[in-house]
């Protein structure tokens, strides 16, 4: 019985572990999207003035 109580925490554990993984690297991926998000605004900011100077 101890053995399998054991497992059971280990197994918990490691799908925590797992869990807090997956959702930072979710949190990591969308921060990377606003930053990518971001330079393209920029990009179409500058070519907006662009076209405006001609």
């Amino acid at each position: 019985m101890k053995v399998s109580i054991t497992t059971v925490t280990l197994t918990l554990s490691s799908l925590t572990l797992l869990t807090g993984a997956i959702s930072s690297g979710i949190f990591a991926s969308l921060e990377s999207l606003g930053e990518i998000a971001d330079f393209y605004n920029q990009l179409e900011g500058a070519t907006l003035k662009l076209r405006s100077n001609e």
